[in-house]
């Protein structure tokens, strides 16, 4: 992962192999989102990745080799969709690739999504994983999805093209390979202006009950996690 500034805009590259949200890069993002925050030099936020995957979502492979760390990372996670959700800037998803799982449900908290045309899906894969989705996690598909668009993505773990899932609502534009970015970067930088403490307020008033959810579910993961540990 990586971040660079282009005009007013905070580009965060989330890589070019899965992808996923390992410590490292939950640690750099609310790392940025402080600064975001704070009004620390950028004004609006892109998303992107540079390989054919934009994020496979959690980092399973930790999970599996550091089991008391589970309740831990998966409080880190959410707390990262909550923050994204509900923050004071405006914030662009420029998705280059695959979006599975918790990196799909990190492509629902930006304001707006660009989705590569040509390659890539958007999936919740967890029915045909055996999981569920935490209480605040359904609170967020069920808020930025249809209903249709929810229930076959959710019961049948379907995955959407980029044409199926603008047709879908689930992003709002697509564009080329060699667009995708670029678009983005269009979108944030038109927006950045925006005062925020008027877009904090809009998209608290939308999404505030989001947020709120998927900060129980963080509290109570980090409970579970001390319960478990003892730390």
């Amino acid at each position: 992962m990586s971040v660079t500034a282009v005009g007013v805009v905070h580009v965060i590259d989330l890589g070019d192999g899965d992808n996923r949200l390992t410590d490292d890069v939950l640690d750099e993002f609310h790392r940025l989102l402080d600064e975001l925050e704070h009004g620390v030099g950028a004004r609006a936020l892109v998303t992107r990745g540079s390989g054919k995957v934009w994020s496979n979502g959690l980092d399973i492979e930790f999970m599996a080799r550091h089991p008391s760390e589970m309740w831990r990372y998966l409080a880190d996670v959410e707390r990262l969709l909550a923050r994204v959700i509900v923050l004071g800037v405006p914030t662009i998803a420029a998705i280059t690739g695959h979006a599975f799982g918790a990196g799909a449900m990190l492509a629902l908290c930006h304001d707006m999504s660009v989705m590569r045309s040509d390659r890539g899906y958007w999936c919740l894969p967890e029915v045909e994983l055996g999981m569920d989705l935490s209480p605040g996690e359904h609170t967020l598909v069920a808020e930025r999805l249809l209903p249709q668009t929810r229930n076959s993505a959710l019961l049948t773990g379907r995955r959407f093209t980029a044409a199926e899932a603008l047709a879908a609502g689930i992003v709002d534009e697509t564009a080329d390979e060699d667009r995708v970015v670029d678009r983005a970067l269009e979108i944030a930088t038109e927006r950045a202006p925006t005062a925020a403490s008027a877009l904090e307020g809009l998209k608290r008033g939308m999404y505030g009950a989001v947020a709120d959810a998927l900060l129980h579910d963080a509290d109570e993961a980090l409970a579970e996690h001390r319960r478990t540990t003892g730390q």
